[in-house]
């Protein structure tokens, strides 16, 4: 083989070369402090196509949003600490691009729904669908790339 056929040969092999690279999965992390009910929210968002952060106390949600960028949080209205409003208000200080889905069963109290409307902070009422999670957490994804999120 001369010089100028192991050029064609090298160039042929740079171009079978090109491969997209893998796309990004968005995270999301879910607060519960049911450890059966987070191990459910971990395997819905698995099947999601999203990269699964799961917490059952707000200490542990913390930790994992200071490691890691997470895109969206859904966390429960009421937690073991107390208030899950806070906590999503202290995750988006460190996360200020963090869309919030808020889970909850009881009735939201006055002061709760108007903060979670001036916050746009969807409310999900359990119990509920993985269907309904799936189908808002992907539309809250998409409203934070459509703003610049």
């Amino acid at each position: 083989m001369d010089l100028a056929e192991r050029g064609d040969a090298l160039r042929l092999g740079a171009e079978v070369q090109h491969v997209a690279p893998p796309a990004v999965r968005p995270v999301v992390l879910a607060v519960d402090d049911s450890p059966p009910f987070a191990a459910w929210l971990e395997q819905v968002l698995a099947g999601a196509g999203v990269t699964p952060l799961v917490a059952t106390d707000a200490a542990a949600a913390r930790d994992l949003a200071a490691r890691r960028h997470v895109d969206l949080a859904v966390v429960d209205l009421l937690t073991s600490e107390g208030d899950g409003l806070w906590l999503a208000f202290e995750l988006i200080r460190s996360q200020p691009r963090l869309q919030v889905i808020v889970m909850t069963g009881p009735q939201l109290s006055t002061d709760e729904a108007a903060l979670c409307r001036r916050q746009d902070f969807p409310v999900l009422r359990k119990p509920f669908l993985a269907q309904d999670l799936v189908g808002l957490i992907r539309a809250r994804l998409l409203h934070s790339a459509a703003v610049g999120g």
